[in-house]
């Protein structure tokens, strides 16, 4: 390959990655997705940060960040809890999903 038809290669590619990029989803982590689920498992974002030994507000900034890097609305909140929302149910099976795959490497190393 020449290195100016090299040079345009690796221009495309880099143009192809950064539409495909998206920063916000790396805002999160597998502790993001554990939280979620025992959220929507328990109804309550108290007890799902004493499950998982953290303070109330880092879990309250886990489940926002989150929602903001997905761009959805993933629990409707009130003084009884929380609820999922349509969407939210669609990602908990998605999460649940990444999770139980996250064992299954573990288990096979």
């Amino acid at each position: 390959m020449q290195p100016a038809a090299h040079v345009d290669a690796v221009a495309s590619i880099s143009s192809e990655v950064r539409l495909r990029y998206r920063p916000n989803l790396l805002r999160f982590d597998l502790a993001s997705l554990q939280l979620v689920v025992l959220c929507a498992d328990l109804g309550s974002l108290t007890v799902a940060v004493k499950q998982l030994h953290c303070s109330l507000s880092t879990g309250s900034y886990r489940l926002s960040a989150l929602e903001d890097a997905l761009g959805v609305l993933i629990f409707l909140r009130d003084h009884q809890g929380l609820q999922l929302t349509r969407e939210g149910d669609h990602i908990i099976g998605r999460c649940r999903t990444i999770l139980a795959l996250v064992e299954q490497m573990q288990a096979k190393t």
